[in-house]
């Protein structure tokens, strides 16, 4: 078995050719799980181009989407950082939710999740699917 090394810079395209197709993501309903638990606030770690992030404006949300790829960057809506799971670029209990869609297989370990879950706010959701969710 091998593992695929990460491309998000090198062949975007790879990555992004999953949106040609039309398919029930799980994106809409995070947003709305959001928007009716109350969040204000969504920090989007690992968010690639902004899937999530372009929906939540339209139910009044704010987010601020992290990522490692500058090419998933130049494609993501504003505002984004570049960074990862590891560091996060906000004051803990500073967001409402937080997403880690698909990137906990690839960009945590268990601390690292600590971590992202200590930037909620207390009471907060944090939604994480992924096929290797630990």
């Amino acid at each position: 078995m091998s593992v695929l090394p990460n491309d998000y810079d090198s062949d975007p395209g790879r990555f992004l050719s999953n949106e040609k197709y039309a398919h029930d993501g799980v994106h809409p309903h995070v947003a709305a799980r959001f928007a009716a638990a109350g969040a204000r606030t969504v920090l989007d770690v690992g968010g690639g181009n902004g899937r999530l992030a372009r929906l939540l404006p339209g139910l009044g949300l704010r987010c601020l989407l992290i990522d490692l790829s500058p090419a998933m960057l130049d494609l993501a809506p504003r505002p984004s950082v570049r960074a990862d799971g590891t560091r996060l670029p906000v004051v803990s209990s500073s967001v409402d939710a937080v997403a880690a869609l698909f990137t906990l297989y690839r960009e945590f370990l268990t601390q690292d999740a600590r971590t992202a879950s200590a930037s909620r706010r207390p009471g907060r959701r944090w939604p994480a699917p992924s096929p290797c969710a630990a």
